[in-house]
Order: structure tokens, then sequence, then C-alpha cells
């Protein structure tokens, strides 16, 4: 009876570590599994929001390039109409010069008309 006890207890602490590595193992196999999904997760959340950001910079350089072109038309139209008055001026300083009426510049270029009479 004696050496059946002996033989219970030794086949009980031999057992016991290695049901406490099978309880270990489970626990980092959990934990790997937990940090693999997190991970995972992280990963789309990334993928999301590159994706999401280089949509948001696309709109923006779209909108970016459609303000400088209407910039780029608006300052060609200032450009014509200054040119317009600054010949208009010099028409009129030329014909006072000449004591004559000047030329009336009109915004297309290459079209004068005379000067009302005064």
């Amino acid at each position: 009876m004696r050496l059946t006890k002996i033989i219970a207890l030794s086949i009980l602490l031999f057992s016991a570590p290695s049901f406490a590595i099978t309880a270990n193992q489970k626990a980092i196999n959990t934990l790997q599994t937990q940090i693999t999904n997190v991970q995972t997760e992280m990963h789309q959340a990334l993928a999301a929001q590159q994706t999401q950001t280089q949509k948001a910079i696309s709109d923006l350089q779209v909108q970016v390039q459609g303000q400088i072109t209407q910039l780029q038309t608006q300052m060609q139209q200032m450009q014509t109409q200054l040119t317009n008055e600054i010949k208009q001026v010099q028409a009129e300083s030329t014909a006072r010069a000449a004591g004559t009426p000047a030329p009336v510049v009109t915004a297309t270029p290459g079209i004068t008309e005379p000067a009302p009479a005064k």
C-alpha cells in the first residue's frame, strides 16, 4: 500500500509541472492570438486612414489647382483691362497734344472707336 502511495505521489509530482506548462502555454497562445488580432486591426485601421488622407490631399490639390486657374484668368483679364486703359490714356494725351479728339479704346484689343464729340 505504501508503495502504491509512493508511486501515485511520484506520478502526481511528475505530471504537475506538465499541467502547469500546458496552462501556461495556453495562456501564451491566447495572448499571441490577441496580439495578432490587434495588429491586424491596427494595420486595417492605418490602411483605411491612409486611404482617407490620400483622398483628402487629392481633393485639396484639385481645389487649389482650380483656384489657381481662376486667379490666373482674373489676372489676365485685369492685365488686358489695364493695358487698354493705358492705351486710352496715351491716346488721350497724344490727341490733346495734337489738338484732336482721342479715339476710345475698347476692351477688345485692336479695335478703336472715335471719341464722342464734346
